[in-house]
């Protein structure tokens, strides 16, 4: 005992040596995991250090989390929480954190008719889009989460700081750096507590709220519980505080499939009960022509009392009422699903099929209006085309007919289309005073038009052109607008290639859209789309939407930290055109706006030089009011359907003076007899004079003898061969391997001889003549 007191009293005052790692007197051997000494059986250590050291491989390979960042993970105590939980709830958190959980992402990878959308939001479903949702019902629950979290807090000695700053940041959804909060709220944030955030920014928003907290937090939290002289223990602390944040990722996954999965309101319940809801209000809409009396009651039950019924009893009506109809003699009254869908105009202009022989001798009786009763879902007053049609039931977004793009960008040139004018043309060399001119005074250059050539970046007069002057006629004036690429360029200006900070400046785009005559100037219209210039090496797209309240971008190659700059650039913008337009600055209307880097839901760019047409496509899907998401299409797209040539036509084809490439400019090929292909200008103009033809020399008989032979010799994928010659004919070894040690005929053999020597004849090159001796 004295020699282990000796060694324990040395180990303590010494600093080289870790009294965990120190061996003791007459100890042989020690085994050390990760600098901690095991004294017990360390077979559950050893398996959790292994894991550990594969899940820190898996997060770098998909770049989940950078091996330098997941060593600032404080593991040890989030392990130590789910070692209590069940192992259910253990599995989806594997999935989660991995992102191989239930979304509409990995549905589509095993069923290809499952959706990919948000069964709340509509947006493209990933593991990180689960708490970042912005449907209000999702968001109101994210908001009482927080609510809780905050009530925990305070009951349970946090840090004053982290009490004010951790719920604002997640807030934010992931739209705003912790770092960057105190530009959003007037109060001062501590350097301490900055250095804390600085690591969670680095950590992300989305594995935060997945209870990966830094190391340094729970630091500031253990210095805070000693200098109170608290009898919590950091321990305890830290489990109650990633509890809480499981939980608020947990209550997200939980809405989610109570909206997708339920029995009477889920997503896919609702599908077929909007189905039988139209088709109630087709039967509605018929009236009581057709029934007889005894079935009449049917249509006698108030409409409400009807809807407010479960599914399967508006199933029994509806088939009741089918078959009364049928039973009458009254066809037109089926479901809808027999038929392709009608419409509102359709249904009246659309004849009744006759009915059978014995229906067909009653007298027809005038038909009397249909009841006016109450539509199901209300419609647009504007919108209706008579008022005394039955009102077109407003389906849920995803039953309704999906919206067509009209400029009918992701297709091929038609035929049709080429014959009036062949973009291929536009595309090679035009000289250089060849200009497309568009209303406004803008143009397209032959430089510009050239980019449009692979692999060339698009220059910005194809984008501004595109934009401005075939999109925006596409869509509707009062709701869209577009800034030119050189927006952005104004509003933070920067060196050459980005080599200096951005300087913002409101007054160098004071002016820009004061043409606009409607109230409110720019801030009238719904949608801002702005093309961003990125350090003259990339394109992005940028949207403001005003009645939202929402700035949002897309970047065809994934979120960029650096994109920010222009989020907030475009924040600001709008707060100081706010102050300009009423005189005074409005803090709670600029802090009602939300900044959002929906980069995920752009579909990827893999090369480096097509990000212009990803521009050119987001902004025609968002513009028309479509869905975009990371599936609307894939680059393959672009080549697979010329689109480079499509954006071509369309530039043309809007321009005012609608040019033809001269004829000096086109290239024609010819293919000569001989097989060789030639090139010819059309410079010339006129066709080239024929050369007389030279009476040809006698030609020897050696000449025409050498000639003969060469004309008879077989060349192996020539054009001339003596005979047709099959893959299944024998060869000469074959057809005699088969003829040895047979008992055979002489009639037999004979024929075999000679079908031998024919297809040997058939193999080999004819035989010379022999020349005839000089006499």
């Amino acid at each position: 005992d004295s020699r282990a007191k000796q060694v324990l009293r040395r180990a303590a005052n010494s600093s080289a040596l870790h009294p965990s790692t120190v061996h003791l007197p007459l100890e042989a051997a020690v085994v050390v995991i990760n600098e901690e000494k095991q004294t017990a059986d360390f077979a559950k250590d050893l398996r959790y250090y292994i894991g550990k050291e594969r899940a820190k491989k898996f997060y770098d390979g998909e770049g989940l989390m950078a091996p330098a960042i997941f060593e600032t993970v404080a593991w040890e105590p989030l392990r130590e929480l789910l070692e209590r939980r069940p192992q259910m709830f253990r599995l989806w958190y594997a999935k989660q954190c991995s992102g191989y959980c239930g979304t509409g992402q990995m549905l589509t990878r095993y069923d290809k008719d499952a959706s990919a959308a948000c069964p709340n939001c509509g947006a493209y479903e990933t593991a990180d889009h689960l708490n970042r949702c912005t449907n209000p019902v999702r968001r109101g629950l994210l908001k009482d989460s927080i609510e809780t979290l905050v009530e925990w807090m305070r009951d349970n000695d946090t840090h004053p700081d982290i009490l004010l700053w951790i719920p604002r940041y997640i807030a934010t959804q992931g739209n705003r750096l912790f770092v960057d909060m105190p530009d959003r709220y007037k109060d001062k944030m501590t350097q301490e507590m900055r250095q804390v955030g600085n690591t969670l920014d680095r950590i992300g928003w989305r594995n935060f709220t997945e209870g990966k907290v830094s190391t340094r937090l729970l630091q500031m939290q253990q210095e805070h519980l000693r200098g109170a002289w608290l009898r919590r223990t950091i321990a305890s602390w830290t489990k109650g505080f990633l509890d809480q944040l499981l939980s608020i990722t947990h209550t997200q996954w939980i809405c989610r499939n109570l909206t997708k999965h339920h029995k009477t309101r889920g997503t896919q319940v609702l599908a077929s009960r909007a189905q039988i809801l139209r088709e109630i209000e087709h039967q509605l809409s018929l009236g009581t022509d057709g029934l007889p009396e005894n079935a009449r009651c049917l249509l006698e039950i108030s409409q409400e009392d009807l809807f407010d019924k479960s599914t399967e009893q508006q199933q029994y009506w509806l088939n009741a009422a089918v078959a009364s109809r049928e039973a009458a003699g009254d066809f037109s009254g089926g479901l809808l699903d027999e038929d392709p869908p009608l419409t509102t105009q359709s249904r009246n202009t659309a004849q009744v099929p006759a009915a059978s022989t014995a229906s067909s001798k009653r007298t027809a009786c005038p038909k009397k209006p249909p009841l006016k009763l109450a539509p199901l879902f209300k419609t647009n007053a504007r919108t209706a085309t008579d008022a005394s049609s039955p009102p077109t039931p407003r389906l849920p977004p995803a039953l309704r007919t999906p919206r067509q793009d009209r400029l009918e960008l992701f297709r091929r040139n038609t035929e049709e289309e080429r014959r009036i004018f062949s973009p291929r043309d536009l595309l090679s060399a035009v000289p250089e005073t060849f200009t497309l001119s568009f209303p406004g005074g803008d143009s397209v250059h032959r430089a510009a038009l050239l980019s449009l050539r692979p692999p060339q970046w698009l220059n910005d007069e194809i984008i501004n052109g595109f934009l401005r002057r075939v999109l925006f006629p596409k869509t509707n004036a009062q709701r869209v607008y577009f800034f030119s690429s050189f927006f952005m360029s104004a509003l933070i200006q920067s060196g050459p290639n980005g080599q200096t900070e951005y300087n913002y400046d409101y007054n160098n785009v004071r002016s820009w859209g004061s043409a606009l005559r409607r109230q409110n100037g720019i801030l009238g219209v719904k949608e801002i789309y702005v093309p961003i210039n990125k350090g003259n090496s990339h394109w992005l797209l940028l949207r403001a939407d005003t009645e939202l309240k929402k700035i949002t971008l897309w970047d065809s190659l994934g979120q960029k930290e650096g994109n920010q700059i222009y989020l907030r650039a475009m924040h600001q913008y709008l707060r100081d055109k706010y102050q300009e337009i009423h005189g005074e600055p409005n803090d709670d209307w600029a802090d009602s706006w939300s900044v959002v880097d929906d980069s995920q839901n752009s579909p990827f760019q893999s090369n480096t030089y097509d990000c212009g047409l990803f521009v050119i496509a987001n902004a025609t899907i968002l513009a028309q009011n479509l869905p975009l998401s990371a599936t609307s299409y894939t680059q393959d797209d672009f080549s697979l359907k010329e689109t480079r040539l499509r954006v071509a036509m369309l530039l043309w084809s809007s321009s005012v003076n609608k040019p033809r490439v001269p004829s000096t400019a086109r290239v024609t090929v010819r293919t000569s007899s001989r097989g060789t292909r030639k090139k010819q200008h059309a410079g010339a103009g006129k066709p080239s004079p024929k050369k007389a033809k030279q009476p040809s020399k006698p030609s020897s008989c050696k000449e025409r003898n050498k000639r003969r032979r060469k004309d008879k010799r077989i060349i192996p994928g020539g054009t001339k061969t003596r005979g047709k010659i099959l893959g299944t004919d024998p060869t000469p070894i074959q057809q005699t391997q088969t003829i040895l040690n047979r008992k055979r005929k002489a009639e037999s053999l004979a024929a075999g001889n000679a079908a031998l020597s024919a297809t040997t004849q058939r193999h080999a090159p004819p035989k010379r003549k022999k020349k005839k001796p000089l006499t």
